[in-house]
């Protein structure tokens, strides 16, 4: 351990940091300085940058012409109306799933005994024990365009 200890203080007194003008010297790679000039150049030798003219009747920002080209058209999809597989009266089958959060499609909170089911896309309200479909709800849920 003292042996180790001492050739690291050895190799740390002989070490001396290696000092470049830039730290990507070697490599091929120009560097970059951001703040004030290393070479001092007096003002009056500055080239002077003459404010470029205003465009003649550029149209406003808001116009319908300037936004078309500030934004490329896209189409929305079109998404197929639900048709519905079950009519009312009919008995649900059993491995049709209970929709947990109708508030998310805009549906009021069930009650009276009776929740809403999913069949792939299509919403029923039926009856809780015996599922009886109650009503088709997908024609009253205001639609999203999804992507």
């Amino acid at each position: 351990m003292l042996r180790l200890t001492c050739s690291a203080l050895i190799l740390a007194a002989f070490s001396t940091p290696a000092f470049a003008q830039c730290a990507t010297q070697g490599t091929n790679i120009k560097c970059l300085y951001v703040g004030p000039d290393r070479i001092q150049v007096p003002r009056a030798d500055l080239p002077t940058i003459e404010p470029e003219a205003p465009a003649a009747e550029e149209e406003p920002r808001n116009s319908p012409a300037a936004i078309e080209k500030r934004f490329k058209r896209v189409s929305a999809r079109r998404v197929p109306p639900i048709e519905r597989s079950y009519e009312d009266g009919d008995i649900l089958p059993a491995e049709v799933m209970v929709l947990m959060n109708p508030g998310r499609y805009g549906l009021p909170s069930p009650r009276d005994g009776w929740v809403y089911f999913t069949v792939g896309r299509e919403i029923y309200r039926a009856d809780l024990d015996d599922r009886i479909v109650l009503d088709f709800v997908n024609p009253h849920i205001q639609t999203r365009v999804t992507r």
